[in-house]
């Protein structure tokens, strides 16, 4: 008897719980998460030149190490003039390339992330670059598709659907954070 009233009073909140989650209101906004966004994304930007020097000093300290590993053998065996300017060409591409990746880092990173978030928002039928704050209002909307098929008469299958609702909830929330982090990463 005592374990279900126990069950019965799980059932109560999470059936309160969800339903108060569920009719937080309009979420579609999510303003206060794009502004937070926009704050984090404005002092990350500031990193970028001082910790890009130190990446540049790295790659030529690590460049002219391997400038010599590379050359000295081909210099103590008298290497002819063909194999030298190959080595060379080699060389040139992989620290070319390296640069390229520290000096566009920045631009190529945004790049990539907004147009994930451009193809997700077009998949998704919202037609406009995915925010956080749109996850979480699908999350919304989506738990409170699931927990509309709560009935009171049959109080077992309203608990497993509250949970499923709280969980569902929870899965998109735990999306929108770490979209939340990548993009202010960026």
């Amino acid at each position: 008897m005592q374990r279900s009233a126990l069950l019965a009073f799980i059932g109560a909140a999470l059936f309160f719980s969800v339903g108060t989650a569920a009719a937080a209101g309009d979420l579609t906004q999510g303003n206060e998460m794009n502004g937070l966004l926009r704050m984090l994304y404005d002092a990350a930007s500031e990193w970028s030149p001082r910790l890009q020097g130190y990446a540049l000093t790295l790659l030529g300290s690590l460049a002219l190490i391997q400038l010599v590993w590379t050359f000295m053998p081909l210099a103590m065996k008298q290497a002819d003039l063909g194999e030298i300017v190959g080595e060379l060409i080699r060389f040139f591409m992989a620290v070319g390339f390296f640069y390229a990746v520290i000096e566009h880092s920045v631009p190529w990173a945004t790049a990539v992330v907004n147009s994930f978030r451009e193809a997700a928002g077009t998949a998704s039928g919202l037609g406009r670059a995915l925010q956080p704050g749109d996850m979480f209002a699908v999350a919304v909307d989506f738990s409170r598709t699931i927990v509309e098929g709560i009935s009171v008469f049959s109080p077992g299958k309203a608990i497993l659907i509250a949970i499923v609702g709280c969980l569902v909830l929870l899965c998109f929330a735990f999306i929108a954070a770490f979209m939340f982090v990548t993009l202010g990463k960026l």
